[in-house]
């Protein structure tokens, strides 16, 4: 269940305090899967590595998808049909790890929980001024840092949005 909010992204610069601008970012909260894609070797990619990677993040149609100093991270909005879109990013980032050494020490994050989103005109998430935000995304960073820990939150969905270990 989503509940869209009305947010002053900047309170305190309202036209009568500073005659500043006032922004209201259309925003909803929903749970979310995501998806993080980084270095766990705390060395970064460059701009030849993050192309790649940014592909198959791309080829897994996330909603939304960000490139921070994070890594680069896809959202999805929970349901049986993203869950296979991750299992399918996640297989092409093990082969990715496993295939090219470049990568290897990509960490896979991933987390699934509400976000606050900014979402356009026709309720789709919009990156265009700030990412989606809340736990979960500090989560699979954390998820990331540790190698295989991902694939116990995978199994974990998996039985919750499927009811299976398939």
């Amino acid at each position: 269940m989503s509940i869209p909010l009305s947010v002053a992204a900047h309170p305190r610069r309202s036209p009568r305090s500073l005659g500043g601008n006032e922004y209201i970012v259309n925003a909803t909260v929903a749970p979310f899967i995501v998806v993080i894609l980084g270095d766990s070797a705390a060395y970064g990619y460059d701009q030849h590595t993050i192309p790649v990677l940014a592909q198959i993040v791309e080829s897994s149609s996330p909603d939304a998808r960000t490139a921070s100093h994070l890594g680069l991270v896809a959202y999805y909005p929970t349901s049986a049909s993203a869950l296979e879109a991750v299992k399918r990013l996640i297989a092409d980032a093990e082969a990715l790890r496993q295939g090219d050494s470049r990568f290897a020490s990509l960490g896979i994050g991933l987390a699934e929980g509400e976000l606050v989103a900014e979402c356009d005109s026709m309720g789709r998430v919009s990156t265009d001024r700030i990412a989606p935000m809340g736990g979960a995304v500090n989560d699979a960073s954390s998820c990331c840092r540790e190698r295989m820990r991902y694939r116990d939150m995978l199994q974990m969905l998996q039985r919750r949005l499927h009811g299976n270990l398939a």
